[in-house]
């Protein structure tokens, strides 16, 4: 079947970004730093080149907003919320919507599960699988639904983005689960709230609650304590990483905050900024891994809250000044006037897995950059920081 060579350039003239894929997995690199949709020639000679292969098409480059929706018993719903739409595709079991981008600015892709919808917005960065392709299982093929097709991309009703605003505003839930996945929507669930829990106790009621927000539930007790307890296992033993976009929460001791405050405006800066880097990358860290603080970099872009360049640096330096870090090695001359450096830092302890590791990169002067690791010591076990020379960082890394 030559689904792209004698569909492609059609779906081209009624102003779709079209690229060839192979299932859903596109066979054209690069295409998330495309400014504009392919021309038409490109698009022509793509065909001749794989005329077998599916249709993917790119939402922000097209002008579209796309909500994918996997499950067809919820599409009536979601256009309930959206809005009707003439253009409809027909997936192996869920629905496609299209909608017209809004004016005042892109709409990014989004996942609404948070919000209780098994569905997902297709906008800017993402690509979506269009009519005639075949279904990467094989069992299925996109079509346009009864009443739809090509012609109906002319008539799109704009996307409403207060709507998205609003359902995205919304507490979260767990709500619906497909049959056979609410175990593994249950272990996503509690890995993401078993930072924020103490206990075993406490992860288990979280997940209980969980579990009694699905529909349908888990019918089985047994089953929600097993997989709390192995969630459990895996966090202490260290395993279990933080998830980003989960909020973090920070800790320090009341001797830690004190010693660091005494110091005025410098010490609150000193303080501010090890405690934002354990937030941001602890992690990561935690596995040995270090990540680049350029403190010009840093001040440009706010980084830090009410932390100027100056500061930054003399935040730095009093860290270095009282110990709680250590250089080690000075770096060689940088080529460029800005190299930053690694280095890694450990938080305050709370639970017997400390320290975690963490990192930044140091300038010590204008003419040369020194290269240290370091590890925040914690007031309780008053330990030494150490620190390793890794190796220079390209410029620009916030």
């Amino acid at each position: 079947m030559t689904i792209f060579k004698n569909n492609a350039e059609a779906l081209w003239a009624r102003g779709l970004a079209v690229l060839p894929a192979e299932g859903k997995r596109p066979l054209v690199h690069g295409f998330h730093t495309w400014k504009r949709r392919p021309p038409l020639k490109t698009v022509a000679r793509w065909g001749d080149r794989t005329p077998d292969a599916n249709i993917a098409v790119l939402p922000g480059l097209s002008g579209h907003v796309i909500v994918d929706v996997d499950e067809r018993s919820i599409a009536g719903e979601v256009e309930s919320i959206f809005g009707a739409t003439p253009c409809k595709v027909e997936t192996r079991r869920g629905r496609h919507l299209y909608y017209r981008a809004p004016k005042g600015g892109p709409i990014m892709s989004a996942d609404l599960r948070p919000a209780g919808l098994v569905a997902e917005i297709k906008a800017r960065g993402s690509i979506i699988i269009a009519p005639p392709s075949i279904h990467e299982a094989g069992d299925a093929t996109y079509a346009w639904s009864e009443g739809s097709g090509v012609e109906a991309l002319r008539d799109l009703p704009p996307f409403p983005a207060r709507a998205l605003d609003s359902l995205l505003q919304k507490p979260k839930r767990a709500g619906r689960v497909r049959e056979g996945q609410r175990g593994l929507a249950l272990n996503r669930e509690l890995c993401r709230h078993a930072w924020a829990c103490h206990t075993f106790e406490e992860l288990l009621d979280k997940a209980r609650t969980i579990n009694d927000d699905f529909e349908p539930p888990i019918d089985d007790d047994e089953e929600v304590v097993k997989r709390t307890l192995a969630v459990w296992n895996d966090l202490q033993s260290g395993k279990l990483k933080r998830w980003v976009g989960g909020q973090a929460v920070v800790r320090c001791t009341v001797d830690e905050v004190l010693e660091l405050s005494g110091f005025g405006r410098d010490g609150d800066g000193a303080l501010k900024m090890p405690l934002f880097f354990r937030a941001r990358h602890g992690a990561r860290c935690r596995d040995g891994k270090t990540f680049v603080i350029s403190p010009d970099a840093m001040a440009a872009r706010g980084t830090v809250p009410g932390m100027t360049r100056k500061r930054i640096e003399k935040a730095r330096d009093l860290l270095l000044e009282l110990g709680k870090i250590r250089l080690v090695a000075p770096a060689r001359m940088p080529s460029r006037d800005r190299i930053p450096r690694r280095c890694e830092a450990s938080p305050a302890p709370h639970r017997q897995r400390w320290p975690r590791t963490f990192s930044w990169s140091s300038e010590v002067a204008r003419a040369a950059r020194l290269r240290f690791d370091c590890r925040m010591a914690a007031a309780a076990t008053h330990k030494a920081l150490t620190v390793v020379r890794t190796r220079a960082q390209p410029r620009g890394i916030w």
